[in-house]
């Protein structure tokens, strides 16, 4: 999984959140390239668990050409935003399509606002603007609150099983035979990329109400994040 936004948005505070299991510092440290984490999970709705490899990508421009290096292979993203940065969720389209650009086959996706712990003083969008924006990409739209350990474990858990059901998408069909067989057939045979959904055959994206959860924090300055 990636996580990809402007800087400043939290997108290291929610990675150590979910991975450290509630852990919050109000402390911010710019990311320089990318940072990583994994994970272990087990998720009830495929009776397995399985092992999550988190990639948290700096927002500074700086670092654009070695950040878009970790997007190959990636089969999940955040695309994440502040609640009190405007400029932040302008940009969530154009980091949307230089992923896809990057990324050559299909995976899931989610568009999360983080710091809603702040909507009531310092939003400054409008929530319906928020809820168009993910209608618009045609991806699940959370409101997260790192700092309040609020809907963190459902993003992650939501793009885990997302990308597993992708997964087992069968695998473009063969061709037909070419007349008279040989190797022209055999060379242009399926090979191993996941088929895309049709137009129509993506779901309807939704709004996830906020939820608190268990929090562990290690200090830091309060408000952040």
């Amino acid at each position: 999984m990636i996580i990809i936004g402007n800087g400043g948005v939290g997108k290291s505070s929610m990675m150590r959140s979910f991975c450290k299991n509630g852990e919050f510092t109000g402390e911010y440290k710019k990311t320089i390239g990318t940072d990583f984490m994994r994970k272990e999970i087990y998720l009830d709705s495929i009776g397995e668990e399985v092992s999550m490899h988190i990639w948290d990508t700096a927002g500074q421009e700086e670092f654009s050409k070695l950040t878009r290096n970790y997007y190959k292979g990636a089969q999940a993203c955040v695309l994440a935003f502040s609640t009190t940065d405007r400029d932040s969720f302008n940009a969530v389209p154009r980091w949307m399509e230089q992923a896809k650009a990057t990324i050559p086959n299909d995976i899931a996706w989610a568009l999360v606002q983080n710091k809603c712990d702040l909507m009531q003083e310092q939003q400054e969008f409008s929530t319906e603007e928020a809820e168009a924006m993910a209608t618009k990409l045609g991806v699940r739209f959370y409101r997260m609150s790192v700092k309040d350990n609020m809907m963190v474990e459902d993003v992650f858990k939501y793009l885990a099983e997302s990308a597993y059901e992708i997964m087992k998408r069968p695998s473009a069909p063969a061709p037909a035979p070419v007349a008279g067989g040989g190797e022209a057939a055999s060379a242009a045979g399926g090979g191993e990329a996941l088929v895309p959904p049709s137009a129509g055959g993506a779901a309807e994206p939704s709004t996830v109400k906020l939820e608190a959860q268990p929090k562990l924090r290690t200090g830091g300055k309060k408000g952040c994040c």
